[in-house]
């Protein structure tokens, strides 16, 4: 893989890995979701979220170890295979969309959740099982493109009234499962094989498996 030589690449990109540390260490709180928009800037959006997928790889590891067997086993199960889903609509979305559209989508993502954060808060009776496989699934299809889709099951497990601690190891859970299930669709795209292209290309994803085995039908 050829090593990227634009100086704003790498400012940025470090910047970016920072504001992810301090976010899931705590102190940023939802600092980190913006780094992927943050690379897409100088990079192809779907570079950006395959750039950043190692680095939240190893982080949630550290997280885990903290809260290990602190979470609440149903709520987890409930969200991490709604989140699953979301993940399977987030794949078929890259494979089917240019980086532009895909730039497009991760602005209306981050706008969305941003509207939603100064909504009033009230109170809310208790979610249904149905609202969580549901909320967890928008979370997880959110998060395969943008690693930021942190607002709509957090939301579903404030609701819950859980444990605090209960509360922080499901999420650390959720979002970790979400990360690693992730590693596949993106190794069967060509995102963790290609090299990073500019803003506006499509040559990141010109090798993915899909893609090389129609040129091979066609060729051959």
């Amino acid at each position: 893989m050829e090593l990227i030589a634009d100086p704003w690449f790498w400012a940025i990109g470090i910047f970016a890995v920072f504001l992810t540390g301090i976010s899931k260490g705590g102190v940023g709180g939802g600092a980190g979701g913006v780094s992927t928009p943050l690379l897409s800037l100088v990079i192809s959006p779907v570079a950006a979220a395959a750039i950043m997928l190692p680095v939240l790889c190893l982080l949630d590891i550290f997280g885990i170890r903290a809260y290990l067997w602190k979470w609440d086993a149903a709520v987890t199960r409930r969200i991490v295979a709604g989140g699953l889903i979301g993940t399977v609509g987030g794949a078929l979305t890259i494979s089917w969309l240019d980086d532009n559209w895909i730039r497009i989508m991760i602005g209306v993502i981050a706008l969305g959740f941003l509207a939603v954060s100064y909504l009033p808060r009230r109170n809310v009776a208790k979610p249904s099982n149905r609202a969580g496989w549901l909320l967890s699934a928008l979370s997880g299809y959110a998060t395969f493109i943008t690693h930021a889709g942190g607002p709509p099951v957090i939301g579903y497990m404030l609701a819950l009234r859980m444990d605090k601690v209960a509360f922080i190891a499901t999420s650390l859970v959720f979002f970790a499962a979400m990360n690693y299930a992730k590693i596949l669709p993106y190794y069967w795209l060509g995102l963790l094989t290609r090299a990073p292209s500019p803003p506006g290309s499509r040559s990141f994803r010109s090798a993915s498996p899909a893609s090389t085995s129609a040129s091979g039908c066609s060729s051959g």
